[in-house]
């Protein structure tokens, strides 16, 4: 695609976690190195994620989410470069997101790198559609400019493809118009509570 100056990729999941205390069940995210910047954030402390945390045979990396590092870990800096389990395999904490950032949605609370495996099954099936998408526009594309582009792309896969990808297409959607009308009226309700604290 020429629309896109950037892309990342995503996927949600739950895994069990030992750090402190008891064992719990938390929720994360999969993330391709390149799907913080492309989202335009940094995180709090620390660092995100790079090409080389994406690699297969890494050492296992996670960034933590702000309100799940103060919960879990008290705020504590001490906890970069600790090493947490995830469903049994070690991860080193490399950063912590700011405050506000809560991506994909705000249950998720650690993110770790995408790793690539070409030889699994989720890999290598076409039809099996769990991956998410989030692209940053160039300065001079459109979201109109962008879903023709991405129709070009969806009809050559299709061709290259045409048994898994027949009826495959693709879309275009800005990620603000993908909060539900609820979470905005949530968002609204919220800011006139702040604004009424403001006056008194």
């Amino acid at each position: 695609s020429r629309s896109f100056s950037a892309m990342g990729a995503y996927s949600t999941f739950a895994a069990n976690l030992v750090a402190t205390g008891e064992p719990q069940r938390v929720q994360g995210a999969w993330v391709t190195h390149d799907l913080i910047p492309t989202l335009g954030v940094a995180p709090y402390v620390g660092r995100a994620f790079n090409k080389a945390d994406d690699e297969n045979g890494a050492p296992g990396t996670v960034v933590l989410s702000y309100s799940f590092w103060q919960s879990a870990f008290g705020g504590d800096r001490g906890v970069l470069g600790r090493s947490i389990r995830l469903d049994g395999d070690p991860y080193q904490v490399i950063g912590v997101m700011r405050r506000d950032f809560q991506f994909p949605n705000r249950t998720v609370q650690f993110w770790t790198p995408f790793r690539w495996d070409r030889t699994s099954d989720d890999f290598r099936d076409r039809t099996n559609f769990w991956l998410y998408v989030v692209g940053r526009l160039r300065p001079d594309a459109t979201i109109a400019s962008a879903r023709a582009d991405m129709a070009v792309v969806a009809a050559r896969l299709e061709h290259d493809y045409p048994v898994a990808n027949k009826g495959a297409s693709a879309t275009v959607i800005g990620l603000r118009d993908e909060l539900s009308q609820q979470s905005r009226l949530l968002l609204l309700s919220l800011s006139g509570a702040a604004l009424c604290i403001l006056f008194i």
